[in-house]
């Protein structure tokens, strides 16, 4: 039978075959997973060492970032072939985000061998660190030894003998935590980075050092590579085992070359494959400070206490803002410089709102060391006792429009508008912080804004393409905590119009524009409805061609008003209407005024105002005398004007008194204010007599200069008293006396209340001949119910003294004055001279019984306030700020503050009111360029009730700062200040710097005359002219120069806010 298959030989030789055939498979298959581990092994040292190249890298690029260079710290302190040690501000644990303070780095000055020496009693705060990098894992200072191969899991974990652990540790003496008060590195074990392969001793060079460095020899422009010795520029051989070089080589390495060698962890064919990497940075792109300081401190309450306010923030004027940290810390690293630190006002915490109570906007002076302890405190308001201030915002379009002030069904709401409310407290210490809450209404129109009890304005701003039918402003009262309040803001959507206002300077007082006559920028100009009611719509100010476009409704009647400016008041209002043309004498012209009534704007079309403005004040030119040296407006309380001349209805007013220097018939003046009531005209005040010019009413020679001028009642008791000023003038240096003392006439037999008798003289405890009496002030100082008097003085070149002279007067007996005491020396201890006195002011200020608890400074003791100048040589000039306390009740006075002025002397002291306490305003005469050159500044000293004061506020200012004065000056609650500026001979000018909620000191002041006057500012002062309506208005005295001739005026600023 015929069969089919294979034979067994058959069979045996595809079953051979086949074996061959697998054989050849698996070696290529063994061949091939043998290469992928291979690859696998070669990639993962490649892995590991890009890894560690790119790790190490990144903080070497970092290299000597915000390090203080003023402490001698390097860039680069320790550098050997596999260790370099660097400082940096990388921010490590326990480093947060706002606090880099720790860890605090060490003091380079020692070149450490080994952590182990790093054990230093010199550290620096700016919160750089100091980083190692380093295969001396277990800190012994040798790495040849091998034992630093084998001491780590890491290395352990590998077949390679070879392995090393590149580690990173961060160093730092810590100030709190775990570690404090030693040197640690984070966090207190090594950071591995890398397996790399290190050199198997001290003779192994085969590999390529992980650091090498590059440095510049002092006069050299060529890099070297340090170790080089054959100059090659190639470290072979022993070169690579190079030590630690020089202060003067590590302080010029400019570039680093890292190398990172890593090798397979297990052999490939024998041996361990290698894997180099390599980079080469430039140090110098680091961007490094040669200085950098911190400002810091914390936000805490209540008064006395110290529990932190978390999560809130503080800004400083670099533009940086900061979140304080759970202990309620914060702190910035800046530049050499003068910043302002920003406290948030309130705060809206957990459960709690944080108010703040002082100090303000806080001026840091870190022009050469850093400001520590810069600390804000604050009163914790539970969530129950906040107030609420809620409304909606809607579509006005039902009539009545504006009516009521609340929406009806129907009307839309709206959504996207802002509602700001911003006032004051009224909870006790908080009184000055300003206070400003802003919020978006939602798509339901509605707003709600949460304040402390106090006064706010509550304030709409209207959308785009909207108007006001309710005002857009009003103030609120939350009297009681958890008060609610409701206050809607109507808007609509109508046809409009523009008007287009223009104000110029009507100088020669014509109602018509001529050519030549300049426009007025800056002046706010309104648009109202409702006639009376006054209902803003738009505003603005103009611009520099004195212009402003508004947009309005139209076909409404509308009111226009412009606010004149300081000191400016207007001449006229012209109604162009829609004529662009030029201006007309047939144009409707109201004279004056500062307001139009009944405008109608047509739809789609621009209706034209114009205003013209004059300069609002009286100029009362002396003509006759060289210069003004004093200057006082004391209330003479003369009954005619003047005394001997008929009856006058008012006689409680302030005068003008003005001190000149020697020479002619006269140089003690007296201007007796015309006041009779709330209507007296601005040039009836002080009437000018021929040729424009006011004439004295009194003209007396002290035979001296009068270069001080203080007043006060000094006879309180006496039956006929009716409360008049008397005179103290304090005069150059003479042969007989230096001190005069004027009273004027208390009663009124012969019509002459408020006349001045003759003087009576006094000498200072100093030579009459050698001494000027350069200041002056009165007041109740010494344990009495009489009024005395403070002198300062100028004995000798940036040398003088203080005298307080008692009155002794009893009722109906003459004041007898005596010196109670003279202060030579400014210092507590007495050991610093007075410099020359500049300046005296008496105010409540420092704590003078010295309890240091309670009302804190007001504790009705007056104290003496000095400014002076005991240096005045270009450009080295000083002075001193000098503040003396009562020792005691029934004690005279000690020095409490002194402070010396370095680079700058003071002019002026004057105090204000800004919160509960006497605050200070500082003028200073600054070096400029030259010695004639004249610069100066104006300083403002927050008083922190406890004895201590912060500068909130300085602005530089182009000229000598020569007095100073303070006042409510324009409508708002806060004081203002008025700068007497000197900027040559016979040259200068008044500044007025208004204060406001949004800008405390605005960096530069208004020149209320606009620049009409320019004459060297030697007194300003600020006082009411008119009781009634009370406004403060400005008086200066000036030299200024006529045709080469030195003559001096006074310049009055009538208020017209």
């Amino acid at each position: 039978m015929k069969r089919k298959g294979f034979t067994l030989i058959e069979l045996m030789v595809a079953v051979t075959v086949l074996g061959i055939v697998m054989a050849a498979i698996m070696v290529v298959v063994n061949n091939a997973n043998r290469a992928k581990r291979d690859n696998d092994l070669v990639m993962e040292a490649q892995q590991q060492a890009r890894a560690g190249l790119d790790m190490v890298v990144r903080d070497v690029r970092t290299i000597g970032y915000d390090i203080p260079f003023a402490g001698s710290q390097l860039r680069v302190v320790y550098a050997r072939p596999f260790e370099c040690i660097f400082n940096s501000n990388i921010s490590p644990y326990p480093d947060s985000q706002n606090i880099r303070q720790q860890p605090l780095c060490y003091d380079p000055a020692i070149s450490p061998t080994c952590p182990n020496a790093l054990n230093i009693a010199v550290f620096f705060t700016t919160g750089a660190e100091t980083y190692r990098y380093t295969i001396d894992s277990d800190n012994d200072g040798d790495y040849f030894s091998g034992a630093d191969k084998s001491d780590d899991a890491i290395e352990r974990g590998t077949t390679n003998p070879n392995d090393y652990v590149l580690v990173r540790q961060a160093y730092g003496k810590m100030i709190s935590g775990t570690y404090s008060g030693t040197n640690n590195i984070y966090p207190a074990l090594n950071q591995p980075v890398a397996l790399i392969r290190g050199p198997a001793n001290s003779t192994d060079y085969t590999v390529e050092p992980l650091f090498q460095y590059w440095y510049r020899p002092a006069g050299s422009d060529t890099l070297r590579l340090y170790g080089d010795a054959n100059g090659d520029k190639t470290l072979t051989g022993a070169e690579r085992n190079f030590a630690n070089p020089s202060a003067d080589i590590l302080a010029s390495i400019e570039e680093i070359t890292t190398t990172v060698t890593a090798e397979t962890r297990n052999q490939i064919r024998g041996v361990y494959r290698q894997v180099v990497v390599t980079t080469r940075t430039n140090l110098n792109n680091v961007p490094i400070s040669s200085t950098r300081y911190t400002v810091s401190g914390s936000y805490t309450y209540p008064e006395a206490g110290s529990s932190p306010v978390p999560d809130a923030n503080v800004y400083i004027s670099s533009g940086t803002m900061q979140t304080t940290n759970s202990a309620g810390a914060y702190s910035f690293t800046v530049d050499p410089g003068t910043y302002t630190v920003t406290p948030e006002k309130l705060i809206d915490g957990t459960g709690y709102y944080y108010l703040l109570r002082h100090p303000q906007d806080t001026l840091a002076d870190a022009s050469s060391a850093s400001v520590a302890n810069l600390n804000f405190k604050y009163e914790a308001i539970p969530d129950g006792e906040m107030c609420h201030i809620t409304g909606e915002v809607y579509n006005d379009t039902i009539a009545p429009i504006g009516l009521p002030a609340m929406p009806t069904a129907g009307e839309r709401r709206i959504g996207g508008v802002t509602v700001t409310a911003t006032g004051f407290s009224s909870i006790a210490g908080t009184e000055s912080t300003i206070i400003s809450v802003s919020k978006i209404t939602n798509s339901s129109g509605q707003y709600e804004l949460i304040v402390p009890i106090g006064t706010y304005t509550v304030t709409e701003y209207d959308s785009a393409g909207y108007f006001s039918t309710t005002p857009n402003d009003t103030v609120i009262t939350m009297a009681a905590i958890g008060t609610t309040i409701t206050k809607n803001f109507g808007d609509t959507k109508l046809p409009g119009g523009f008007i287009k206002i223009t104000v110029w300077a009507d100088t020669n007082k014509n109602f018509l524009q001529n050519a030549g006559e300049p426009l007025i920028p800056n002046v706010k100009c309104y648009v109202t409805r409702g006639g009376a009611q006054d209902i803003p719509v738009a505003n603005g100010l103009t611009d520099a061609n004195g212009q402003v476009l508004l947009q309005v409704p139209a076909d409404t009647v509308l009111s226009i008003i412009e606010v004149d400016l300081d000191s400016m008041y207007s001449t006229c209002a012209i109604r162009l209407g829609y004529t662009a043309g030029l201006d007309s004498a047939n144009y409707d012209t109201l004279k004056p005024r500062s307001r139009l009534d009944s405008i109608i704007v047509l739809r789609d079309s621009t209706y034209r105002v114009k205003f013209g403005d004059v300069t609002g004040f009286v100029t009362l030119n002396l003509g006759t005398t060289e210069r003004v040296l004093s200057l006082i407006t004391p209330n003479l309380g003369e009954t005619v004007d003047p005394p001997g001349s008929n009856d006058n209805s008012y006689g409680n007013d302030p005068d003008l008194v003005l001190g000149t220097v020697s020479g002619g018939t006269s140089n003690l003046y007296v201007w007796y204010n015309r006041y009779k009531s709330a209507t007296t005209s601005f040039n009836s005040i002080f009437p000018s007599g021929g040729g424009g010019v006011a004439v004295p009413d009194r003209s007396i020679d002290l035979g001296n200069d009068i270069c001080a001028i203080t007043a006060a009642n000094f006879n309180p008791n006496v039956s006929s008293d009716y409360g008049t000023s008397d005179l103290v003038c304090g005069l150059g240096k003479n042969a007989t006396s230096n001190i005069k003392w004027e009273p004027s006439v208390d009663g009124n037999p012969a019509k002459n209340q408020g006349d001045l008798t003759a003087f009576i003289g006094f000498a200072t405890a100093t030579e009459v001949l050698n001494t000027d009496v350069t200041s002056a002030d009165a007041a109740i100082i010494v344990n009495d119910t009489t009024c005395d008097f403070v002198i300062g003085t100028n004995d000798n070149v940036n040398q003088g003294h203080l005298e307080v002279w008692r009155n002794y007067r009893t009722k109906n007996v003459t004041p007898q004055f005596v010196r109670d005491s003279a202060y030579y020396k400014a210092d507590f201890a007495g050991t610093v001279d007075f410099g020359e006195i500049r300046t005296i002011v008496l105010a409540d200020v420092v704590d003078s019984l010295g309890t240091g608890t309670g009302a804190g400074s007001k504790d009705g003791l007056l104290d003496i306030i000095v400014g002076t100048k005991t240096s005045g040589t270009w450009p080295n000039y000083s002075g001193q700020l000098v503040i003396l306390r009562r020792a005691g009740q029934q004690k005279r006075f000690v020095v409490d503050t002194c402070v010396a002025t370095a680079g700058a002397y003071i002019n002026a002291i004057a105090t204000y009111n800004h919160g509960n306490y006497k605050d200070l305003a500082i003028g200073f005469r600054l070096p400029g360029a030259t010695s004639t050159d004249y610069a100066g500044a104006l300083s403002l000293l927050h008083n922190n009730a406890n004895g201590t004061f912060t500068q909130t506020a300085k602005v530089a200012i182009a000229g000598e700062v020569t007095s100073v004065a303070t006042g409510r000056i324009d409508i708002d609650n806060i004081p203002d200040v008025v700068c007497g500026v000197k900027t040559g001979l016979n040259t200068g000018k008044t500044l007025v710097f208004y204060q406001s909620p949004t800008d405390y000191l605005p960096s530069s002041g208004n020149d209320p005359s606009g620049g009409a006057f320019g004459g060297e500012v030697i007194a300003v002062r600020t006082v009411a002219f008119r009781p009634v309506p009370g406004k403060t208005d400005i008086v200066v005295g000036e030299r200024f120069d006529q045709s080469g001739v030195s003559k001096g005026r006074i310049v009055i600023y009538f208020n017209k806010n």
